[in-house]
């Protein structure tokens, strides 16, 4: 490869924020964009797996990361938050909005529509919708002063498709049937809709905002999901977190200097 297309490509010395920073996908993310060079404000409100990330992570002497414990659906701590890490690093090249909430209760969460909680509902909705909305509005203020950023929305295929009932099948998740619920896929296009009205909204301020919508990524599920699943995958098998690392590298660089508004769909050809 040229060193033009390397330095189209490269994350090297970016300033990037990532939301969800301790999760499955997280922790993939935070590793891999160190690995790459970059300086990272790592976000999550789990300050025990938060802490245990920092002590795991491998640095080279010359890039840092910064941890920042904070509930996303709540307006106050989210200021405080942009308010610090403003301060830590002198401009914000890149926010990466990977945050997601199951609720307070797999249970809960999993319920049949007819017998879905209110409560649960908000509280989906607020950890996957609200908490990009309140980081997009912080740092895309950052942004908009700097006349340049790229915000990357964390979505899902069950935002543009819908859920496969016969792949859950005789399958659980931690000991609970699982199941897709439909505020799971009205937060995800949310998200999708959120994104393309603030690509169109922020364009001539060179903020470029994408979503990047993965398809299943294996977290835990038992075996018979994990072969329904696969069955209905071209490529034969789920996302791994390290599937989607590269599609945020690529939206983080230059290189995608000229997308915006997209919704890019890594899901090994589940929803052709």
């Amino acid at each position: 490869m040229s060193h033009l297309m390397e330095n189209q490509f490269s994350i090297k010395n970016k300033n990037i924020v990532i939301t969800g920073a301790a999760g499955i996908l997280g922790k993939k993310l935070s590793q891999s964009l160190l690995n790459s060079g970059a300086h990272l404000a790592l976000i999550d409100k789990d300050e025990k797996t938060l802490n245990k990330l920092k002590k795991d992570l491998k640095i080279a002497e010359d890039n840092f990361f910064e941890i920042y414990v904070t509930d996303l659906t709540k307006e106050k701590e989210v200021n405080k938050t942009i308010k610090s890490l403003s301060k830590k690093f002198n401009s914000i090249d890149v926010l990466i909005n990977n945050a997601a909430s199951k609720g307070n209760s797999i249970k809960d969460f999993l319920l049949p529509f007819e017998d879905y909680k209110l409560s649960t509902w908000n509280s989906i909705i607020e950890g996957n919708l609200t908490s990009m909305f309140l980081m997009s509005k912080g740092i895309g203020k950052i942004m908009k002063n700097q006349n340049y950023g790229s915000i990357i929305q964390i979505a899902s295929i069950y935002g543009v498709t819908t859920p496969k009932n016969d792949v859950y099948e005789g399958s659980f998740y931690n000991g609970y049937k699982i199941s897709t619920p439909a505020v799971y896929s009205v937060s995800k296009s949310g998200v999708i809709a959120l994104t393309k009205y603030l690509a169109s909204y922020w364009g001539k301020y060179n903020i470029r905002v994408n979503t990047i919508s993965p398809g299943g990524i294996f977290s835990g599920q038992n075996e018979n999901f994990v072969k329904n699943y696969s069955k209905k995958v071209p490529l034969g098998k789920m996302a791994s977190g390290n599937d989607i690392v590269g599609t945020s590298i690529f939206l983080s660089s230059d290189a995608s200097s000229y997308i915006t508004g997209q919704n890019l769909i890594v899901d090994g050809g589940f929803t052709l």
